[in-house]
């Protein structure tokens, strides 16, 4: 993603990016317990939130190896502006596809 589309996300779903990734994390953690899960059930309609969560857990496969805790670490604090995050951070979120991370976004509200 770009800076304006990280932006774009903030400004149009109302949560920071840390929060996004927290729920992306959240649904890896309960994805990975006991290999099925309630995200796996799904009603068929074009609104299913399987198709979503599908496209937003993709989020956590662009972290690379040594990423995470500090991912974990940066999830706590509460720089808005892209432009004052460590690179680190910039570097993950610029893999991100944005459509994910927009997804991502709107089941955040569900999960976090």
């Amino acid at each position: 993603m770009t800076y304006q589309e990280m932006e774009a996300v903030i400004i149009d779903t109302g949560l920071m990016l840390q929060t996004v990734l927290q729920a992306a994390f959240v649904i890896e953690e309960c994805e990975t317990i006991g290999g099925n899960s309630c995200f796996s059930e799904g009603n068929g309609r074009q609104t299913d939130p399987t198709h979503m969560i599908d496209r937003a857990i993709s989020i956590t496969k662009h972290i690379r190896d040594g990423e995470t805790e500090r991912l974990r670490q940066w999830i706590k604090t509460d720089h808005v502006d892209p432009r004052s995050w460590p690179r680190f951070v910039l570097w993950f979120w610029r893999r991100v596809p944005h459509r994910a991370a927009w997804d991502m976004a709107r089941v955040a509200h569900t999960v976090v």
